[in-house]
């Protein structure tokens, strides 16, 4: 493993170093940063081939986070965090931190549909982005004592069993902690494939008693204490600051964790949480899970083993003995071989979320964020408010009639197809309060086959089949020459609404 490390880093400092084979290409340069940002921009392609892969890591993990303000009071919705994630996202420079934060939330989920109070998910979203360059033990620890997830997952104010009364504590958190954020359901290999036992079944990572253990780690914990006033259980809701112990109110016992790890008795609430969260920490299957949902939401839907095995090598061991660095695990997904080879056979299928931004980016749009997650959920994808906890698709989702996995394929029916025709239409005819450049194209839309290539070049890296190319030159071309504006927005929708746009090679 050690061996394997050493090797890891080497490559990906010579990567850092700029160290390349040959110049980047544009076309090298979009696709990375199709993975690594909401979308390639016409400036972000060349200063990205200027400085190279590894000095763009490097300039982006130094990057000040784009912000999520407080709100002054409680809303109905959270339309105002809304707004701020596309300005964000379509506008932010930290675009590596920001598509790593999203990527968190659709790992460790929590929902509008259960915690509306911008009050309480302004700090969660906050928490993502400072984490996203962080250790995902901390992550885990953030997210454990996170007052939006212990309302989510039923953690805060869990109490300790009562006999008398006949009541257990929650189990929601420990289920999904252990199935969702940490290690799944059943244990890998190293590069991510299932073991079998001698029957040729999977065996199961954890069971009903390892639940209980759990759940019996995470009683005692309430709302942090508002300043002047005495700890109580439950305290009332104080979303500012992370949840609480108040000792009295947890279980003292006993508890079985995963591995057959058991903790003392009466050592205490904050020393059984931390011992617990280590257990999961320290499970070989976090490195291949957490690989895997890493590479799904930034490069493709179905990573090979070796690819799974090398992330997973990372989050192993970062090369100086640390376990999780997240800046580690995010270099060795970004400069993996398989995700710099240009495989066609490879990639993803943009999410309505990345699908807008990346329109939007491509064009040099400028918004306030006005009406995008409307947009957005007329394609089945509400911003922060996926319908479970699973998000707003399983990773586990397979294509119809295939093998392969495509998580992002549960959203994509007839009507979220014709939603997102809708909403490529709404913003060309200027409707939707965001403005995007067209003068580059208008300057070339006189002649169809120079504008089909400049619209090749900035929304499909110029990977356009010659089929494709030629159905927009013919419908270019159908329209008045003198019309330059109405070309240039006529190309636009024919690559937009494309199937070619629709997938992240």
């Amino acid at each position: 493993m050690q061996n394997v490390s050493r090797f890891l880093l080497v490559v990906l400092a010579a990567a850092a170093c700029g160290k390349q084979r040959a110049p980047i290409t544009a076309s090298e340069a979009a696709r990375f940063l199709e993975q690594a940002t909401f979308g390639p921009t016409p400036a972000s392609v060349a200063h990205l081939r200027q400085i190279g892969f590894g000095a763009w890591l490097d300039e982006q993990f130094q990057a000040s986070p784009s912000g999520y303000a407080d709100p002054v009071a409680a809303d109905d919705d959270l339309k105002a965090l809304q707004r701020r994630f596309f300005v964000n996202a379509v506008q932010g420079d930290d675009q590596l931190r920001q598509r790593v934060a999203f990527a968190l939330s659709q790992i460790v989920v929590v929902s509008g549909n259960k915690i509306g109070d911008p009050r309480a998910f302004a700090p969660w979203l906050r928490m993502l982005s400072a984490d996203a360059f962080g250790s995902y033990p901390n992550l885990l620890r953030d997210v454990t004592l996170s007052p939006a997830m212990g309302v989510y997952l039923d953690m805060v104010n869990n109490d300790r069993p009562d006999p008398v009364a006949g009541t257990s504590p929650n189990e929601n958190y420990a289920r999904e902690i252990l199935q969702l954020f940490s290690i799944g359901l059943v244990r890998l290999n190293p590069d991510g494939t299932v073991k079998l036992d001698g029957r040729g079944a999977p065996i199961p990572t954890y069971d009903q008693r390892v639940i209980e253990g759990f759940s019996h780690v995470f009683t005692g914990w309430t709302f942090a204490t508002a300043a002047g006033a005495q700890p109580d259980f439950p305290n009332p809701e104080n979303d500012a600051a992370p949840m609480e112990l108040i000792e009295a109110h947890h279980y003292p016992g006993p508890k079985l964790l995963l591995r057959g790890v058991s903790l003392p008795q009466r050592q205490g609430g904050a020393k059984d949480l931390a011992d617990a969260l280590d257990n999961i920490v320290q499970d070989p299957n976090v490195g291949p899970f957490i690989a895997l949902r890493l590479i799904q939401r930034l490069v493709k839907s179905n990573p090979s083993p070796a690819y799974l095995g090398r992330v997973a090598t990372a989050f192993a061991d970062d090369g100086r003995g640390r376990r999780g660095e997240l800046k580690a695990v995010i270099r060795a997904v970004l400069l993996d071989p398989e995700a710099r080879s240009d495989d066609r056979s490879g990639g993803k299928l943009r999410e309505p979320v990345l699908y807008i931004a990346a329109l939007l980016r491509a064009l040099s749009a400028r918004t306030d964020g006005t009406s995008l997650a409307d947009y957005g959920a007329a394609m089945r994808q509400t911003l922060f408010y996926p319908p479970t906890v699973f998000n707003d698709y399983p990773p586990t989702y397979r294509v119809s009639g295939s093998t392969l996995l495509g998580p992002e394929f549960k959203l994509r029916t007839t009507p979220t197809v014709l939603a997102q025709a809708s909403f490529v239409d709404d913003l060309l005819s200027g409707i939707t309060g965001t403005t995007v450049d067209l003068a580059p194209l208008i300057a070339v839309a006189g002649d169809a086959n120079k504008l089909a290539d400049a619209l090749g070049a900035l929304l499909l890296r110029s990977s356009v089949s010659p089929a494709a190319r030629q159905a927009i030159v013919s419908g270019i071309a159908s329209l008045p020459p003198d019309d330059l504006a109405a070309r240039a927005r006529a190309g636009v929708f024919l690559v937009a609404t494309s199937s070619q746009f629709e997938v992240q090679p």
